[in-house]
Parts: C-alpha cells; sequence; structure tokens
C-alpha cells in the first residue's frame, strides 16, 4: 500500500512540474514578445516611403479630372489551339 502513495506522489511531482516548465516556457515568450515589440516601436521621424521626384513630370493640380484608365473587351469563347491530335498517352 505504502509503494502506491509513494508512485501516486511521484506522478504528482512530475506532473506539477511539467505545468510548472510549460507556464515558465510561456511566461518566457511572452516576456520575449513584449520586449521585441518594446525595442521595435514606431519612430514618427522615420520615413516610411521617401518622396520620389522626377525631373520634367508635373503634378496635377488637386482637382483637376484625372483621365480614366483604357478599359478591356473581353469577347466570349475559348481560343482555338492547333495540336495534333493525341493519340496515346502514357496510360492507355
Amino acid at each position: 500500500m505504502s509503494r502506491i502513495v509513494v508512485r501516486l506522489g511521484r506522478d504528482r511531482l512530475r506532473g506539477g512540474l511539467l505545468k510548472l516548465a510549460s507556464a515558465a516556457v510561456t511566461l518566457s515568450a511572452f516576456v520575449a514578445g513584449l520586449n521585441y515589440a518594446y525595442d521595435h516601436m514606431r519612430s514618427d521621424a522615420a520615413p516610411l516611403h521617401p518622396p520620389v521626384y522626377v525631373e520634367g513630370i508635373e503634378t496635377p493640380e488637386p482637382g483637376t479630372p484625372v483621365q480614366p484608365a483604357p478599359t478591356l473587351t473581353l469577347a466570349p469563347g475559348l481560343p482555338t489551339v492547333t495540336s495534333p491530335p493525341i493519340t496515346f498517352t502514357h496510360v492507355s
């Protein structure tokens, strides 16, 4: 009887240590993520998109009409392909 009680105690200890280790790993991953986010905070002084200037191209004034993009007209049907008929395949 005492062996069973000792064995149950060891199993409980192993389970508790496993839970404690998994909680420690989870907590350390959470803290590492917070640390990474803190170290990589957004800087308002950093340029996200540097200005592009092309000489000779004028930018339109706000409110001027812009020419619409060309449209693509599709016709119904499938394109025909001239290829030799299949007479032999690797399956047949």
